[in-house]
């Protein structure tokens, strides 16, 4: 299985050569959120919603200093309630997503953010288990609506922008499917889920 990611014009996207395991969610439909935890996310501890302060600045609230945004932790934590793992992979890509609304002018540490954001992604796609196409897509759309959730609001979204702009004219590796796992920041397998 081979993936490319290719900037062209400002604008990147993915040539996808085959498929690979992946986030599943049932049937392609929006990811439901549901308005409970489960007891056992129930006794984590959430930052409080930020409502719209949170969307006052470029960086957002991040109460407790993890690195992630309130809104986006608790985005996570709602919609992927049921795996310790998914919840992990999806904060480390959100964290990194996060970073390309700093880059500025600084295309060597744009291009080095861009390598860092496929390993996050693989080892979300690594821990998702998927086999087929509809999978992918499923994993694809959860992607997307995690980036969604990230980018907000107008200034946001332009920061991602134009980092996304330095990424014109480069070509990405994707690693091996075998090699996903190592593209995890954290040990998967000491999460129970």
């Amino acid at each position: 299985m081979k993936w490319v990611l290719r900037a062209a014009f400002g604008a990147s996207f993915v040539v996808l050569l085959g498929y690979a395991p992946v986030l599943a969610d049932s049937g392609g439909a929006p990811v439901a959120v549901p308005q409970e935890l489960p007891a056992a996310l129930a006794e984590a501890p959430l930052p409080p919603d930020p409502g719209e302060a949170g969307k006052a600045t470029l960086g957002g609230i991040d109460s407790d200093g993890d690195g992630l945004r309130d809104d986006i932790q608790r985005y996570i934590a709602f919609t992927f309630p049921n795996s310790a793992r998914i919840r992990a992979a999806a904060a480390d890509y959100a964290k990194k997503v996060q970073e390309t609304f700093f880059v500025g002018s600084d295309r060597v540490f744009a291009v080095n953010l861009a390598a860092e954001i496929l390993r996050a992604k693989e080892c979300l796609y690594f821990l998702s288990g998927g086999q087929t196409y509809e999978d992918l897509q499923n994993a694809r759309r959860a992607k997307d609506r995690t980036l969604a959730e990230i980018l907000n609001t107008k200034i946001r979204s332009r920061s991602y922008l134009a980092y996304d702009a330095q990424l014109a004219g480069g070509v990405y590796k994707v690693l091996p499917e075998s090699e996903w796992k190592s593209g995890c920041t954290f040990n998967p397998d000491a999460l129970p889920n």
